[in-house]
């Protein structure tokens, strides 16, 4: 898995003609793995693909609320030979059932950081000429930085989710594509420094230890401290 810097933007901002193609089978998807009585954010800022966010409040069952971008698979992702398959991609978070969902707080740095980087990642491949896929780790900037004041997760990984039904991670579009979920897991310095010098699957050996998923959990243990 790679760490991925980024600099300048290269791809055409525009909106692709394919907008809001797999939107229905996104929702229709999201629906059948993660629960209904989802509402969608729109993200304000069209640029490169329009991204909107499916919101999936937590319920007895699943005590979680979950967050699904839908719209970065409007565009393929330039994945190298021999991984054409990965191409199309979704991303996924879930949040603890007390974190607050309301526009106010979402707008809010505290609240709202998961929401942002969701959306900035959902974009990212697009703007910078890239693809994600996971294993790989994107740090907060150059330099790492955390992404707000009341936490040290400064990078994310990205993996596959486990809080879906089974099989939920892949949605076969036609008999050539198919959209992959990756769950979005926020990670600290030591853990992006441990998987840089030892590798991914140290790392992800080291999170499934304690159990880390996509389920945001501010007060984990840092697994390489």
């Amino acid at each position: 898995g790679k760490t991925l810097r980024h600099h300048g933007w290269v791809g055409d901002k525009a909106l692709p003609k394919t907008t809001g193609q797999n939107r229905d089978a996104i929702a229709r998807h999201i629906e059948k793995v993660w629960g209904e009585n989802q509402f969608v954010l729109l993200d304000s800022k069209q640029e490169y693909v329009e991204i909107g966010v499916h919101i999936v409040p937590a319920t007895t069952e699943r005590p979680y609320h979950t967050l699904i971008t839908s719209g970065m698979s409007d565009r393929p992702m330039p994945a190298p030979e021999g991984a054409e398959d990965l191409r199309f991609a979704e991303l996924v978070i879930s949040l603890p059932p007390d974190w607050p969902l309301d526009s106010n707080s979402l707008g809010s740095d505290e609240f709202g950081w998961p929401l942002r980087e969701l959306v900035w990642l959902a974009r990212f491949p697009h703007q910078y000429g890239t693809w994600i896929m996971p294993g790989h780790t994107i740090p907060n900037g150059e330099s790492a930085d955390p992404y707000v004041p009341n936490t040290d997760f400064c990078c994310i990984l990205l993996a596959t989710p486990v809080l879906c039904e089974e099989g939920g991670e892949e949605l076969p579009l036609d008999a050539e594509a198919k959209i992959h979920f990756y769950s979005v897991i926020p990670i600290f310095r030591e853990e992006m420094e441990f998987k840089t010098e030892h590798g991914v699957d140290g790392l992800m050996e080291k999170l499934a230890d304690r159990e880390v998923c996509e389920l945001l959990d501010l007060n984990r243990p840092n697994v390489c401290r």
